[in-house]
């Protein structure tokens, strides 16, 4: 009789070990996606006034593809554990507008030049040119990643008090870090990639834990614990791609 009590909760445990490791591996083959696609336009001759994807220009794509697959992954597995029936079409939804805000963050100062009718950035710095670019770089980003979040936890699941809270603390703590006079390069290959998913991602995750469908397949830690192994895989496949590149 002991052994059967056991046992059931063995093979549970086992379950979500795969699962975590599962989704490690599917985290790992879009990591190493992401910088096959990286290293590609790095050696075209793409570009245009004020920007090009050569060399480390192709950058931008890694700081904007690693957060919207973080974002899409981190979504669908809060849906899909409550049986929700759209997870798939919300994570596409979550990955595309972070890929969006971060790109806006990547492209924001080539958007100011461009709003200013200017084909140079060495040309003299103006209070207007540095209004364009902290709208573009900055404002842009936040707004974008924080109507996403709201707008695609309203319509997916409920939005409640506490996912809209979470939702305010992080675009409060995304406002305070990018006035910080910690420089563009800081906020986009740092604080923007870290930021941006979770503004998007973090109300569907709050809410959908408490609307649900029947018994959640896998519990909360369990839940962070395979975002953590999504994100980690992405990751190890971006390292482990480029050390390959470069031997």
């Amino acid at each position: 009789m002991t052994r059967m009590r056991v046992a059931p909760d063995q093979s549970d445990q086992t379950a979500r070990l795969s699962l975590v490791f599962f989704v490690f591996l599917l985290g790992t083959l879009a990591g190493i996606a992401l910088a096959v696609v990286t290293d590609a336009l790095s050696r075209t001759n793409w570009g245009g006034p004020n920007w090009s994807f050569v060399g480390n220009g192709a950058l931008v794509v890694l700081f904007s593809g690693v957060p919207a697959v973080a974002a899409g992954g981190w979504v669908a597995l809060a849906l899909w554990r409550v049986f929700h029936p759209r997870w798939g079409a919300a994570a596409l939804a979550a990955g595309l507008a972070t890929l969006a805000a971060a790109g806006f963050a990547g492209f924001g100062p080539v958007l100011a030049l461009a709003l200013q009718g200017l084909d140079t950035p060495e040309a003299p710095a103006t209070l207007e040119a540095a209004r364009l670019t902290l709208a573009t770089t900055f404002v842009a980003p936040i707004a974008l990643a924080v109507v996403a979040g709201l707008l695609l936890t309203s319509v997916l699941v409920r939005l409640t008090r506490r996912g809209a809270a979470a939702e305010l603390v992080l675009a409060l703590l995304a406002c305070v870090v990018a006035l910080v006079p910690r420089g563009f390069f800081v906020w986009v290959f740092l604080l923007a990639p870290l930021l941006l998913p979770l503004m998007v991602s973090l109300p569907t995750i709050v809410t959908a834990g408490q609307v649900r469908r029947g018994p959640p397949l896998i519990g909360n830690l369990w839940l962070a614990g395979a975002c953590v192994a999504l994100t980690a895989g992405v990751l190890a496949g971006v390292i482990a791609a480029q050390w390959v590149q470069t031997r």
